[in-house]
């Protein structure tokens, strides 16, 4: 929750989440996780009657309570990821402000990777317990961990 503050978010606690919604009744849910941490399952759960559900964060087959989601009308989006805005690539607007995010978005960083270690990588950022919230691979061979000294993230993951 320390980086989430830090950018400026409310950061929440599972347990606070549906009090949250309860109380604000979003009607966007964005899941960005992925993998199999049971946040897809949160968000139908915290997403208002008739809400969209914008799902950015994927490794492969997902498993949801479309029953739930069914019943609340929800209407569920996926995503590519990047796409073509009104402003035209969304990658590359994104690329363009890098350098006026750069602070903040190095916050985000959370575990890198050498390119030889790429399926560690993979595991690291699959394992909602690892504490990884952007994990990247570069062709370098030091990692980087969490506390931002190069060490074997394995040891701890």
């Amino acid at each position: 929750m320390t980086v989430a503050t830090s950018i400026g978010a409310t950061a929440l606690g599972e347990e606070q989440a549906a009090d949250w919604a309860k109380e604000f009744r979003p009607d966007v849910v964005v899941e960005t996780v992925g993998g199999d941490g049971g946040s897809l399952e949160t968000a139908i759960s915290l997403a208002r009657r008739g809400a969209r559900l914008v799902i950015l964060g994927s490794f492969g087959t997902i498993q949801m309570n479309i029953g739930l989601a069914m019943g609340k009308e929800l209407t569920i989006i996926p995503s590519s990821i990047y796409g073509t805005g009104r402003r035209g690539q969304q990658f590359a607007s994104a690329v363009e402000l890098l350098p006026r995010w750069r602070d903040a978005l190095d916050l985000l960083l959370t575990h890198q990777f050498p390119l030889v270690d790429v399926e560690d990588a993979f595991r690291v950022a699959s394992d909602k317990t690892t504490g990884a919230l952007k994990v990247t691979v570069t062709p370098q061979a030091s990692r980087l961990s969490p506390d931002r000294d190069v060490s074997d993230v394995s040891q701890r993951a």
